[in-house]
């Protein structure tokens, strides 16, 4: 394995780790991992570092790097009023960088939440995105949805002898402002209404990307059964390319070593399935 800290634009703001094997090959894509919110390069709990290091010893070029204003890479001056425009420049800018030093043509982003939306914008945007891995990325709310929050949630305090105290409690003495109907507040993201979603998982399956769709317990608010994926997306989720996996008993950042394990070993099994073999 090589490591190789790099700046990746010609002002240095940007900056990123290059993993490689020892014997690299231009064929295959390289892994781009972006960041999940404002965790810097290394990702949740090291997850981007440990992921990089394994798939090097599958034979895969990887770069975990912070996008400007995050972790080690300070707003650009020229930086956009758009941010996710910025984010767009910004990866194709990385992408830049590895076809001009390391001659890799095509690529893998990897996002998590904010990150797995700025994944898949730029994989829309630019066609050397050859494949995508989105966790507790986009996802939309169906009827059996609902039935399992209402069980899950509500049934759950229902026999709750503690929840029932503090309801009294709270009923006997409320203060001022005190919302609770927070609880039920719609978190997931409505700014990219699901039909444009899908026409961009079609856009993107008709291009030959391939896309991996995962989902954590910790998005509970908006996914929570296993075949949702399918009530939501439809025939579009049976699309060439498309796959999707849930893991109901992780949080959203993989806390615990084992369910970071299994999301490593998921996405090594993944990228080595869909790419070796056509390197």
């Amino acid at each position: 394995m090589i490591e190789h800290a790099h700046l990746l634009d010609d002002r240095g703001y940007l900056s990123g780790v290059v993993t490689q094997p020892d014997t690299p090959s231009p064929a295959q894509p390289a892994l781009i991992m972006l960041n999940a919110g404002f965790l810097h390069h290394i990702g949740p709990y090291r997850l981007h570092t440990q992921l990089a290091r394994e798939l090097a010893a599958q034979g895969f070029t990887s770069l975990r790097f912070d996008l400007g204003g995050v972790g080690d890479s300070p707003d650009s001056p020229h930086k956009l009023a758009d941010s996710n425009a910025q984010a767009i420049a910004d990866v194709g800018t990385a992408m830049d960088f590895l076809q001009s030093q390391y001659q890799i043509g095509q690529f893998i982003l990897m996002g998590l939440c904010s990150g797995a939306d700025d994944a898949f914008d730029v994989a829309v945007a630019d066609p050397r995105v050859c494949g995508t891995i989105l966790i507790d990325g986009h996802g939309f709310r169906t009827r059996r949805f609902y039935l399992n929050h209402i069980v899950l949630h509500f049934g759950r305090r229902l026999f709750s002898v503690q929840k029932w105290r503090t309801l009294l409690a709270r009923l006997s003495s409320p203060k001022a402002g005190d919302d609770r109907s927070a609880e039920l507040e719609d978190r997931i993201r409505e700014d990219t209404p699901k039909e444009q979603v899908c026409a961009s998982m079609r856009d993107l399956a008709g291009r030959g990307c391939r896309q991996r769709f995962i989902y954590t317990g910790g998005v509970s608010d908006y996914y929570n059964y296993e075949k949702q994926f399918v009530d939501c997306f439809g025939d579009d989720a049976a699309l060439p390319g498309i796959s999707y996996r849930w893991f109901p008993d992780s949080d959203h950042l993989f806390t615990l070593a084992r369910h970071r394990e299994s999301l490593r070993q998921d996405l090594i099994q993944w990228i080595r399935s869909e790419f070796a073999a056509a390197a």
